[in-house]
């Protein structure tokens, strides 16, 4: 995660918290597809 980038992150079906489903910057949030690991 940069300085000038927020990450939004959701809890999945394992309760692990994911930083990459969202990403948003400059005020505008797209929507990514949720990696698994």
């Amino acid at each position: 995660a940069g300085t000038n980038r927020i990450l939004v992150g959701n809890v999945d079906d394992y309760g692990a918290m994911r930083m990459n489903r969202f990403t948003c910057t400059a005020g505008e949030c797209t929507f990514r597809e949720r990696i698994h690991d």
